[in-house]
């Protein structure tokens, strides 16, 4: 037996697989995590690999906005936002002509009270801090994209006068990547274009590390050159959830070469197909409730055998995150109703219940966490189980004993692939 532990909420949870039915276990690539964060920012802020330096793009009178994007609240904010303010200043800007945009992000709830109060405490008070919201938050029209989509971005944000993104870049299901694309859209973006972009993903090319053939992340990037994004200061998590990459200067430059690292790190070749994919979303704050962990099933599909399970592992100690998610299993039993509805109208939980439904027609899907069984079995029709182990055994019994195991610690970081054709 290999005794194996995945992350679990805040802790881990133990797993104990037969020797000959473990294919795997999927561990990141080699990376050096940042100690001093604020010196490397410092770093990649005076000497970009590829255009100027911060203050060398600076004249000293002008309103700059700072776009915050943080999906899941990892982000070591105040080591990003001292030495760019320390910067800012000493190109001349006063604070009170600095504010700080939080970017919308596909959370499922969004309280920005809650995230204002936060980043208050982090945050000088001359700072002014808006939170952007596709239904409330004031936009401005700007010409449409190549695809034809209606390109309305955030007042505050275009009638800056210099603009800088601080974002994570990872994997993305359906946008390729986080961290420049959409930090504009959906994350400065009206209701309107985040829904005429979102529509695009129902074509084929969307997916997780697809960037060039991909039209809802073109047209995302595409926005980002309209829409006039300066300077991206861009990280990359390593091992531990920590900082293993910092990338600042031109935007296109800075966002490729932090894919680049995401790459490195967290795509994964495997040795074979497996059978099971008994996969962690990763730990808080990827599995704080079941809208998020659903993020790491698309990392187990490539690497899972036609009718293969995956046991999902994840706490969700929120519940289910979403009741527009629920909505949809509700509503929509079959994978062409969803598909109908979301030509109707797009939304992010319609795309999550789609592939929710879309990856349960192919595979059988168990879940191991702390939500009723009412919301996993009635609600969203997975199997479940009390325990990893009871999980897994149940799933080989039903598999088949001879199945091959592949483990995946870190669901929602990790793309895997198959290495032998």
């Amino acid at each position: 037996m290999v005794e194996l532990w995945l992350p679990y909420g805040d802790t881990e949870v133990p797993v104990r697989i037969p020797d000959g039915n473990l294919l795997g276990s999927v561990s990141p690539g080699d990376s050096k995590i940042i100690d001093d964060v604020q010196r490397k920012v410092l770093e990649v802020i005076r000497k970009p690999k590829q255009g100027k330096a911060l203050g060398q793009l600076l004249d000293g009178g002008e309103r700059v906005t700072l776009i915050l994007e943080d999906s899941r609240e990892l982000l070591p904010i105040e080591d990003l936002l001292i030495p760019v303010l320390s910067e800012l200043e000493s190109s001349g800007i006063e604070r009170e002509n600095i504010s700080l945009l939080v970017a919308w992000t596909d959370k499922g709830s969004h309280d920005t009270d809650k995230t204002s109060r936060e980043l208050r405490e982090k945050i000088p008070e001359d700072i002014q801090i808006f939170c952007h919201d596709p239904v409330k938050s004031r936009v401005l029209p700007l010409e449409s994209t190549s695809e034809g989509t209606s390109l309305e971005i955030n007042e505050n944000f275009v009638n800056s006068d210099f603009r800088v993104v601080l974002s994570e870049v990872r994997f993305d299901n359906l946008a390729g990547y986080t961290g420049l694309g959409t930090a504009v859209v959906p994350g400065i973006a009206s209701s309107r274009t985040i829904h005429e972009t979102w529509s695009l993903a129902l074509r084929e090319g969307a997916g997780r590390g697809i960037i060039e053939e991909n039209p809802i992340g073109q047209d995302m990037m595409e926005a980002v050159k309209i829409a006039g994004v300066d300077f991206l200061l861009g990280t990359v998590l390593g091992q531990g959830k920590e900082i293993a990459g910092v990338f600042g200067g031109e935007p296109d430059n800075s966002f490729r070469r932090a894919v680049q690292l995401v790459d490195r790190v967290w795509k994964r070749p495997v040795d074979g197909m497996a059978d099971i994919v008994l996969i962690s979303a990763g730990g808080f704050p990827f599995d704080s409730h079941f809208y998020w962990a659903l993020d790491s099933i698309d990392s187990a599909t490539p690497v899972l055998q036609e009718k293969g399970t995956i046991v999902l592992v994840a706490e969700c100690r929120g519940g289910p995150g979403s009741k527009e998610l629920q909505r949809y299993s509700r509503e929509y039993k079959e994978v062409r109703d969803i598909r109908r509805a979301l030509k109707r109208e797009v939304t992010p939980a319609g795309f999550k219940s789609l592939n929710l439904k879309e990856v349960g027609s192919r595979h059988r899907i168990v879940l191991v966490s702390a939500m009723p069984d009412y919301y996993s079995r009635r609600i969203f029709g997975l199997g479940t189980a009390k325990t990893v182990n009871n999980g897994l055994v149940s799933t080989l019994r039903s598999q088949g004993s001879r199945s091959k195991v592949l483990v995946i610690p870190q669901g929602t970081l990790t793309t895997p692939y198959c290495s032998i054709e």
